[in-house]
This record gives structure tokens, C-alpha cells and sequence, in this order.
């Protein structure tokens, strides 16, 4: 799978549609944690860094208002001022298309459960197809399997998973994590969450 900034276009590849990432028996909340969120990191990479100095025929061009590229930009320092408080404002924070990937399909999952009013049959507790969203999207992300079945987590994956659901109340909602107005340690959910729209 891959994003052509210069094409505005995204390819996935047929491999990704499949297991783990998609069957048409998997509950929704899979299907929108892996391969939503994966397509929707894609769209993302187009519209943020280099993209967002690209015109719908691939030119450099200023497309955007100077108040939108202005706000866009202050947003997005919020991300790198999250990751090295040292960030320079021009710094395109790497997590940026990832976050916004999860963000659209998550708003899109929520979507699609009020459309067709499914939920996943899960044991009955508050948040758990939310929990198996944020569960799927993440081993996509991280997750690789050896050839002797072992789990194995590269730490800038794993890096790029906690800065993308940090930001998301959904996700610390799910999760029930500690607030850090009562916990110092209280990484998962800062009190400055940094969003995009």
C-alpha cells in the first residue's frame, strides 16, 4: 500500500485484503482498525506534509488560505511539541498521517454502527468494540510474527501507535486510563490532546 503525493492517489494492495485486516465475516470494528485506519493513513499522507502544497494535478501550488495553512500548521505542532518538546514549527510530525488515519476511521466506524446499527457480539463490557478497534489498529501497525510464532513490536511502531491514540478521548475512554491531573505516569491520556478536526 502506498500514497503518491504527486498523483493524488492511493494504491492498496490486494494482499491487504485479507487476514488480519479484512474478511467479510470480521466484525466492523477490525475491518475499520486495520484496513480502514490503513487506507485512511494513506489519504492522510496526501493531504499532510508535502501534500498539502499540492494541487488535484500533483503542482506545487498555494492551495490552501493563508488563515487555513496557518491554523493547519499551529495543529500540527501541537503533535511535535508531543513527541520532542524541542520541534521546530516547520516540523511535519511523523504521527500526523498515522493520527489522522485512525481518526477517520474511527469517525467512520461510528458511522457505519449508526447506519446499519450493528454492533460486535463481545463480552458485555463498556467499550470493547472501541477497545478492539484501537487493538487492531495497533498489531497492524506494529505487529509482525516470526517464523516460530513470536510477536515482535519495533519500537518506532510502537512509538507511532501510542502518539497517533493518545490523542484520541475515545481511546483513553475504552481503555480507562488514568488522567494526568491524577497520575504523573499518565502517558495514554495527556491533558492537552492534540486534534486536527
Amino acid at each position: 500500500a502506498g500514497g503518491d503525493v504527486d498523483m493524488d492517489r492511493v494504491s492498496v494492495l490486494a494482499g491487504l485484503v485479507q487476514l488480519p485486516f479484512y474478511a467479510r465475516e470480521l466484525p466492523i470494528a477490525i475491518k475499520y482498525g486495520g484496513i480502514g485506519a490503513i487506507t485512511g493513513g494513506l489519504v492522510a499522507m496526501i493531504i499532510t506534509g508535502e501534500g498539502i502544497s499540492k494541487n488535484e494535478i500533483g503542482t506545487t501550488s498555494e492551495w490552501w488560505s493563508g488563515d487555513t495553512y496557518r491554523e493547519y500548521k499551529r495543529r500540527a505542532f501541537c503533535f511535535a511539541k508531543q513527541t520532542d518538546p524541542t520541534s521546530l514549527q516547520e516540523e511535519e510530525p511523523r504521527v500526523l498521517p498515522h493520527y489522522l488515519g485512525l481518526r477517520i476511521a474511527f469517525d467512520a466506524l461510528q458511522y457505519a454502527r449508526m447506519d446499519r446499527g450493528t454492533q460486535v457480539l463481545l463480552p458485555t463490557f463498556l467499550g470493547a468494540e472501541e477497545r478492539l478497534f484501537f487493538i487492531t489498529y495497533c498489531l497492524g501497525l506494529c505487529g509482525s510474527v516470526n517464523v516460530a510464532g513470536e510477536l515482535s513490536l519495533p519500537l518506532q511502531s510502537f512509538r507511532l501507535c501510542n502518539e497517533a491514540v493518545r490523542n484520541m478521548p475515545e481511546f483513553s475512554e475504552a481503555f480507562r486510563c488514568p488522567h494526568t491531573t491524577t497520575s504523573r505516569n499518565a502517558t495514554m491520556n495527556p491533558n492537552e490532546k492534540c486534534e486536527l478536526y
